[in-house]
């Protein structure tokens, strides 16, 4: 049987090299990654794709959702940005499954016309501290988890795990503000921010702000990618 073909972004680390955890989480999950680096990249492998994963990243520039970048905020990547937002383009178009991770559903969220906080601890009334990369300047494991995830019970997400609850792994410091058309929160962190997301309408769209390829060896989160790639198949 053909391996389904997912798109997403080409990802690298600080180091400028590439960040391969999302290539063997999908492969492991039997699928196939391709990288993109330019729009004409979608325009070659879209009408092959079975699926696309936004994975995590740099901050989404803030001109797309209205706002002036903030100190707090990254320089943009406006080159990703356009990218990306003409990926779920594409996506939505041919109706294929989408999965963001992180960053990925940031973007997803600003695509269709939500917003973010551009720092939780700052701009959040009572936000907790969600960035866990360093600790007193020692580096943790990405895999670390760090609070848990509340989902609604009628959500897709929450039939996929059978939790109520959920541990994850948290590296990112911001996060939706406003929710964008057509999604609708299905996770909350314990201070209130909004973990996870589903499109409303859309045959299979679900971002979520932890990143489960760092957590592939708990059961719950492989099957997790498993069903992602099996939709994809389908």
């Amino acid at each position: 049987m053909k391996k389904p073909l997912i798109l997403s972004y080409k990802t690298l680390k600080k180091t400028g090299e590439v960040n391969t955890k999302y290539q063997e989480a999908i492969e492991h999950a039997g699928g196939i990654l391709q990288m993109l680096e330019s729009n004409q990249d979608v325009d070659t492998y879209i009408d092959q794709a079975d699926g696309v994963l936004l994975p995590g990243g740099n901050d989404v520039n803030p001109m797309l959702y209205g706002e002036e970048r903030k100190s707090h905020t990254q320089p943009p990547h406006d080159e990703r940005d356009i990218l990306e937002m003409y990926l779920i383009d594409k996506a939505m178009e041919r109706k294929l499954p989408i999965l963001g991770i992180c960053r990925g559903l940031q973007i997803l969220n600003v695509k269709l016309g939500g917003t973010l906080y551009q720092d939780i601890e700052q701009e959040m009334n009572g936000g907790a501290r969600h960035d866990w990369h360093e600790e007193n300047l020692q580096l943790l494991p990405r895999s670390l988890l760090v609070h848990n995830v509340s989902l609604e019970g009628n959500s897709k997400i929450h039939s996929l795990v059978g939790k109520d609850t959920i541990e994850v792994n948290s590296l990112h410091h911001q996060g939706i503000k406003t929710l964008g058309k057509d999604l609708v929160a299905t996770g909350h962190s314990p201070d209130g921010l909004i973990e996870a997301v589903e499109m409303t309408g859309y045959p299979y769209a679900i971002g979520v702000q932890w990143h489960p390829e760092e957590l592939t060896s708990i059961s719950v989160w492989k099957d997790f990618l498993d069903n992602f790639i099996k939709v994809c198949s389908k």
